[in-house]
């Protein structure tokens, strides 16, 4: 499975081309079927952006259906229900802020059930998007409809991710490795979380509110310290996520992509006929795109090598 991802000579390689080499680059690879498909339809950043949607999803898709036993399957789809609450996030969007058609289409993912089609025809109005999202998730279409006619759009995708986290957080139907991975998933979204309503001075006690699970020890010190004290216990507990975030604050989430990214390779080379490599697998698939879309924005907007090589996870 190894083989069918980019190597870091690949990346090194594609940093140093122009959009167009790029595109040929990555249709004689693993993308050679999305790009065809999608190459009379768009050009340039935006052929790239929806063939890598179109890649992940056929991915994602193809592991859930060809998955022989139950129990894998439910850990395929429920990690790939983050691109499903993706889809359902960007539904409501569309609603709340008005979005085209044309607009919504390039943040969608279309990971089985929310295909393209499926987000088209349930972000028509309010009523329709929130019973679309009360079905797949769960929520009370009564509170979806009151965030979205309030246009409270961040409280409504708080409810989401909310939502989705504590299913993996008690998620139990796995192997050891699984578990461990879902388990460190959710810490990090909860230390993320802490560290960034720390910054905006948002008080423990509304804090406490968005803490998915049963908070960890690190997890309830941290809300109730300062930020500066809860970065410094963070080091102290784990150097690795700590690094470089004192300087600038943004690079939490990347080390906490490396951490996972890594956990990922592990589980690739563990238990052979087990759920752990096609897990492992389809993540660092998905850091795969995240870096492409790196490298397609960079040559866009013209960013900064320093920036690409801080941002690029492997």
């Amino acid at each position: 499975m190894r083989s069918l991802l980019l190597a870091s000579e690949d990346y090194a390689k594609m940093r140093k081309m122009g959009l167009h080499e790029m595109i040929r680059f990555l249709e004689t690879g693993q993308y050679g079927a999305e790009i065809g498909d999608l190459g009379a339809l768009y050009r340039g950043a935006e052929l790239i952006n929806m063939a890598l949607n179109a890649s992940i999803a056929g991915v994602v898709n193809k592991l859930i259906r060809i998955a022989k036993k139950k129990s894998a399957r439910n850990v395929i789809s429920l990690y790939a229900d983050k691109w499903v609450y993706s889809n359902l996030k960007m539904i409501a969007r569309k609603v709340v802020n008005g979005l085209s058609d044309e607009d919504m289409k390039y943040g969608i993912v279309p990971v089985s059930p929310t295909t393209l089609a499926f987000c088209i025809r349930s972000a028509k109005s309010a009523e329709s998007a929130s019973g679309a999202i009360a079905r797949i998730t769960g929520i009370k279409a009564d509170l979806i409809l009151k965030y979205m006619r309030e246009k409270d759009i961040a409280s409504l995708e708080n409810e989401i991710d909310v939502h989705y986290y504590s299913r993996l957080a008690g998620f139990n139907d796995a192997n050891r490795e699984v578990k461990k991975f879902f388990s460190l998933m959710t810490e990090l979204v909860n230390i993320r979380n802490i560290m960034r309503m720390k910054h905006h001075k948002i008080p423990a006690e509304t804090m406490s509110k968005f803490i998915i699970g049963t908070p960890s020890v690190l997890v309830s010190k941290l809300l109730h310290l300062d930020y500066n004290a809860a970065l410094a216990l963070i080091g102290k507990n784990n150097k690795e996520l700590a690094e470089g975030v004192r300087e600038k604050r943004t690079r939490l989430e990347n080390n906490a992509e490396r951490m996972l990214l890594r956990r990922a390779g592990v589980m690739m080379r563990k238990q052979p006929l087990s759920i752990s490599p096609v897990f492992g697998f389809m993540i660092r698939k998905e850091a795969e795109i995240r870096n492409i879309r790196l490298l397609v924005n960079a040559k866009m907007t013209g960013l900064a090598e320093s920036f690409v090589e801080e941002n690029l996870v492997e």
